[in-house]
């Protein structure tokens, strides 16, 4: 299974809807100060529907340090959130991770978000024909 970037297949709707959270004070024991984007892979496998996202948090300043795993259905066997075991994770992971449980995975919106770009994102895969948006495609002349 790979996993690819919700901005290359939508960039402005990617960079648009990327939640970033600011972090504005310094605690030597925990999340240092800065910004962290929350960017949003899926799995590329077509035939796939396990209902997931994986959040990589980049850091501004120190790049990637935090994979979290979460499923949309939290009944399901790996619903999460969870810091994602193959991925490299920060010593400040685990902190980033409850932030995030409680800041942001918390907003039904913003879940809703993931679902729906989710959707958008296996929708490509199974029509890649469909490339860009159609109100802006010339109509193709009939014989």
């Amino acid at each position: 299974m790979s996993l690819e970037p919700f901005v290359r297949y939508f960039k402005e709707i990617g960079e648009a809807e990327t939640r970033t959270i600011y972090i504005l004070d310094e605690r030597s024991d925990s999340i240092p100060k800065g910004e962290y984007a929350l960017a949003e892979f899926y799995c590329t496998d077509r035939k796939c529907d396990c209902r997931r996202v994986m959040l990589n948090v980049i850091s501004k300043e120190k790049g990637h340090v935090a994979s979290i795993s979460f499923g949309f259905d939290p009944n399901g066997s790996m619903s999460g959130p969870f810091l994602d075991p193959i991925n490299k994770q920060s010593s400040y992971a685990e902190d980033l991770l409850q932030l995030v449980k409680d800041l942001v995975l918390s907003d039904d919106a913003y879940v809703a978000r993931l679902e729906r770009h989710y959707k958008m994102f296996k929708d490509k895969l199974a029509h890649p024909q469909s490339a860009g948006k159609w109100w802006k495609k010339k109509p193709r002349k009939l014989r």
